[in-house]
């Protein structure tokens, strides 16, 4: 075992080392991941060599690493966001720049792993030249032109539909509501994607049905021209016009459309794709922009049939109309979307100030319907979330968890890694395993925003597996690490200190 661990530590480093493609691809290849034991070189270092010793994965419904690949997982035609470039599409094992227009962000080397830039491209980075539309909460849909829409109706509804009525390019996306615990508000609980010839439905717990069948993903079907998978907690289905649809079987949805393919020839929820926020008129073209219950005017104008699994449940609109006290007493909690001096004061600068005040009032609005609530801090930080990824998008990016007292996700730590520092590994050190390490499972196994990740830190030269699935608190941790003669130093949590 040792000389394996030496051959891939020569080979990390020299991949490393070797930023050119072919360097980069032979690590992926010649880098065998054990069960729980993994050694990795970490670049802007003092150390060649960091030991991960242990993974713990307490939710197991999650796949292990080590049985994880990389090359598998990782879309090469997909960057980093804080890289300041966005996704694109892969077509016949080349990357589609037909809907790519170029970003005026600089671009920058990325610290490790799976793909490096130049410091200064001959080009600018790539950016997508798509309309997205998204529903998330309880629920806020933001339009492809940039408009929120506070929106509760628990009835089903047109989201997003061309305007075209059959033949290739045609497509319907119709949402189904819910109430959960709080009769003020409504939940996504259902997706149609209507195609030429098929119904694709995704339901909750991630099941998903064809034609009134149930599958599993993956699903292929190029006569038809459409793809369904499973990635990161989220069913992604795609056609082969380049819409795709994105459902987390919990609340969020996600619509992404080619401008120049579908711009201003759209209707629903997400409005036109026009390039112009003016998406606060009914599906007839009435402007409701000064009523005060314009947001259900708009949503009951796209009401549908409901044909979905659940035709039964109560169906209604309601218009969220926070009273003045309730805002007033919500900005100790909101501000800090809004402040310019603030955390995310370089992020406010650069959206401006029609975008940040949207992000605000979805804040104000969520903060009056859970008030009273045991969960008001968790439903705060879904706002914080959402802007924090609006200012990513931007380019703006911010360790903003750290700064706040919002937890990365809503579970527990799911995986723990188990990191030698016998060589007293140093500040810079730390924090550049631990930007590694997130990216890793990132790029592998879930998004940073569904899980916990955690680092625990032992001095010791120990190097045999071992388990610490059992452990559900900072405390336990420690014990089970000492009963086998290993002394933790610390225990850093990626993204959030939940431990206790």
């Amino acid at each position: 075992m040792g000389m394996e661990n030496e051959q891939k530590r020569q080979i990390a480093t020299e991949s490393i080392k070797d930023t050119t493609s072919d360097g980069l691809n032979r690590y992926r290849r010649e880098i065998k991941y054990d069960s729980y034991l993994m050694n990795v070189a970490i670049p802007g270092t003092n150390e060649e060599f960091i030991k991960i010793l242990g993974v713990s994965i307490r939710n197991h419904d999650l796949q292990r690493i080590h049985n994880v690949s990389v090359e598998d997982c990782l879309d090469k035609c997909r960057t980093l966001s804080y890289c300041n470039v966005m996704e694109y599409k892969k077509q016949h094992n080349k990357c589609d720049l037909s809907n790519v227009t170029y970003s005026k962000y600089p671009i920058s080397v990325n610290y490790f792993g799976w793909d490096f830039y130049q410091k200064n491209p001959k080009k600018p980075p790539l950016k997508c030249n798509n309309c997205k539309c998204s529903a998330s909460g309880d629920p806020h849909y933001r339009t492809f032109d940039g408009q929120l829409i506070h929106f509760m109706g628990t009835c089903k509804y047109t989201l997003a539909r061309s305007l075209q009525s059959k033949g290739a390019g045609f497509f319907n996306v119709e949402v189904k509501n819910e109430n959960r615990g709080n009769a003020k508000v409504s939940y996504t609980r259902m997706v149609d994607i209507i195609l030429e010839g098929v119904r694709i439905r995704l339901l909750p717990k991630l099941k998903i049905r064809v034609n009134n069948r149930n599958v599993e993903a993956p699903v292929r079907n190029k006569k038809l021209g459409f793809t369904i998978r499973l990635s990161n907690r989220w069913i992604h289905v795609e056609t082969s016009f380049n819409l795709r649809v994105s459902f987390d079987g919990k609340h969020r949805v996600r619509v992404s459309i080619p401008r120049k393919t579908f711009g201003g020839r759209m209707t629903g929820l997400c409005g036109d794709c026009n390039g112009h926020r003016d998406d606060l008129r009914t599906s007839n073209g009435t402007v409701v922009v000064h009523k005060k219950n314009k947001f259900s005017l708009i949503g009951e104008s796209y009401r549908v049939t409901d044909d979905s699994d659940m035709p039964k449940l109560r169906c209604e609109e309601k218009d969220p109309n926070p009273d003045g006290e309730c805002k007033l007493n919500g900005q100790k909690y909101c501000d800090i979307i809004r402040n310019p001096r603030g955390m995310f004061g370089k992020c406010i600068e650069k959206l401006g100030a029609t975008d940040v005040r949207e992000f605000y009032e979805s804040c104000l609005y969520d903060y009056c319907f859970y008030a009273n609530s045991t969960i008001i801090e968790s439903i705060v930080c879904a706002s914080l979330e959402s802007f924090a990824a609006e200012c990513e998008s931007a380019g703006v990016v911010y360790n903003w968890r750290f700064l706040t007292n919002c937890l990365c996700g809503v579970e527990p730590i799911d995986i723990q890694f188990v990191v030698d520092i016998s060589n007293s590994i140093r500040e810079k050190g730390l924090y550049e395993t631990k930007k590694f390490l997130t990216e890793f499972v990132n790029a592998s196994i879930i998004s940073s925003t569904q899980a916990q990740l955690g680092i625990l830190l032992f001095n010791s030269k120990v190097s045999n597996k071992f388990f610490i699935d059992d452990a559900k608190t900072k405390e336990e941790i420690k014990d089970a690490i000492e009963t086998k003669n290993i002394i933790p130093s610390d225990i850093f949590v990626l993204g959030s200190d939940n431990m206790v």
